[in-house]
């Protein structure tokens, strides 16, 4: 027969502490995971926001870059395209009679620009040389009838830092402006 002292016992079943508590505990690691998984998309995202900002004005400095040395003038009496000996600079002549320089500023990292001698703009913060290479280079044409002197090939390289990402840029343009004889 049931005892009325099993009734009672039946009636006041609950949770119990131990219950609640791996409850709480469960719910806890649950909750560390989605945190986790938050953290890691933020980070992501970040990083591929920094990659696409340095990939983004990267490609706005070599589009201006490329279109002014295909334009420039190739003669070799009298103007032509000149890279520094260090690789770090180069002036060229453009479509319209402007002397173009460009350099790579070790001091403020940046690359920089002027026309006929004047004041020098920034075209790109956070650049730096790779180490060992020149940031500008010129190597001669492959047609071996072009006069002595003329360029065939410039090249731009370097690596642009936006906040922990870095990445190395190049590009290369050939003069169209190239004389013949």
């Amino acid at each position: 027969m049931i005892t009325q002292k099993y009734i009672k016992n039946k009636c006041r079943r609950g949770v119990t502490l131990v219950e609640l508590l791996m409850a709480l505990a469960i719910t806890a690691i649950m909750l560390v995971a989605v945190a986790t998984a938050f953290s890691s998309a933020f980070d992501s995202y970040k990083a591929n926001n920094e990659m696409t900002g340095a990939s983004a004005s990267s490609r706005n400095a070599l589009s201006q870059f490329c279109a002014i040395v295909r334009s420039a003038s190739n003669d070799p009496d009298s103007d032509t395209i000149d890279v520094a000996f260090d690789g770090m600079s180069m002036t060229m002549v453009d479509s319209a009679g402007r002397v173009v320089d460009y350099a790579y500023d070790t001091g403020d990292s940046t690359l920089k620009t002027r026309i006929d001698n004047g004041t020098w703009y920034t075209v790109l913060d956070n650049v730096s040389a790779i180490s060992g290479q020149p940031v500008f280079t010129a190597s001669l044409p492959l047609d071996a009838t072009l006069p002595t002197g003329t360029v065939g090939v410039v090249r731009v390289k370097f690596a642009v830092t936006n906040g922990s990402v870095s990445r190395t840029i190049s590009a290369s343009a050939v003069p169209r402006n190239v004389i013949y004889r």
